[in-house]
């Protein structure tokens, strides 16, 4: 089959375009080719539907139509599925045209795809173009390909000026509110473990105007020169991931809410033990594993949590977790939305 996936993002869409050419099928990337209705697929494996309005910017009702109108030239012609990656945006989850914007992928999808069954729940609450369509629940993926382009493996704390004795916390990834940096402040500040130390890589990106961002970054800044944090001021490109978590005892996620989270994926993959909410799909990616699950938003119960990991074998449950996740496979994920998207009836018959 000539399948499309129609996105840009380089990062974890790579093992799902490995997975469908070890399938023998023929791949065409890029998300432009959705608006372009110049060839048609036997298949249309879509991604990240606000990838095609810039990410962050709220559709126009315009561009939720000239949408709707290439995603109906593609489901004339083929199949459509639509992996649900998100509940809504990030950056717009208040946003109503987004909810439209959701919507118009909900309508022409043949096959609607989810890393966990709370995805498939809250998706048929919140959007009423999702009922009556087939939905497949399946594992997440792996970051399998990432791994494969590290530089080299195992601790580099002496980069971070980390001593070996020390139990090292790693916050990786954007910080997407005021109430996400709170709550790590004030868990690390609670957690009574000897020896802690945090280490940072990822920057702010707060809805904010640009004087109180201002304002919120310097207060970060401040707190984690205070606490002597390691931070890594830099993008941290795919080949040199491993430096950070190979370095870190428990990694955590500051999740407020929210579908699925790379860094538990990231995590799992790299063999990191993980502490994460109770919200979403985070409960039932770490089903069955020796990983802490903390009240979602409660300082008082992360910190109670990562006191706890400070007094497990986190190599060893991070060895686990390593184990897990090499049967998340993203081979597994695609032949399931094949086999689903053949006996799915064509979407709007």
């Amino acid at each position: 089959m000539r399948i499309l996936v129609p996105t840009d993002e380089n990062t974890l869409t790579l093992g799902l375009l490995e997975a469908y050419r070890s399938l023998g099928h023929e791949v065409v990337a890029g998300a432009p080719n959705l608006r372009l209705r110049t060839a048609g697929y036997d298949v249309v494996h879509v991604q990240w539907p606000e990838e095609y309005v810039g990410w962050f910017v709220p559709p126009s009702g315009a561009d939720v139509a000239e949408i709707e109108r290439d995603l109906a030239w593609h489901a004339a012609r083929g199949k459509v599925i639509f992996t649900v990656h998100n509940l809504l945006p990030h950056y717009g989850a208040d946003e109503g045209r987004f909810h439209d914007l959701y919507s118009a992928f909900y309508r022409h999808a043949d096959v609607i795809s989810h890393f966990s069954e709370a995805s498939r729940r809250l998706v048929l609450q919140r959007f009423p173009a999702a009922r009556g369509k087939a939905h497949i629940v399946h594992h997440p993926p792996n970051y399998d390909v990432t791994l494969a382009l590290q530089e080299s493996r195992g601790s580099r704390r002496a980069d971070f000026g980390i001593k070996d004795d020390e139990f090292v916390i790693l916050m990786f990834g954007r910080l997407r509110s005021w109430n996400e940096v709170r709550l790590v402040m004030m868990a690390y500040d609670r957690a009574n473990i000897p020896n802690k130390r945090l280490l940072v890589a990822g920057s702010l990106a707060l809805p904010t105007g640009a004087w109180l961002r201002r304002l919120q970054g310097w207060r970060w800044r401040a707190w984690l020169r205070r606490r002597n944090a390691a931070v890594e001021p830099q993008f941290v490109p795919e080949n040199r991931i491993s430096r950070l978590l190979d370095s870190a005892d428990v990694t955590i996620v500051p999740r407020l809410g929210g579908l699925n989270s790379a860094i538990i994926l990231l995590g799992m993959s790299f063999g990191r033990m993980i502490v994460a909410p109770d919200c979403g799909g985070y409960p039932e990616h770490l089903a069955g594993t020796r990983n802490l699950i903390y009240r979602t938003g409660d300082a008082a119960s992360l910190a109670a949590k990562l006191e706890q990991a400070s007094r497990l074998d986190t190599a060893q449950i991070g060895k686990e977790n390593a184990e897990i996740a090499r049967t998340w496979t993203w081979r597994d994920i695609c032949a399931a939305c094949l086999q689903a998207v053949q006996q799915a009836p064509r979407a709007g018959s």
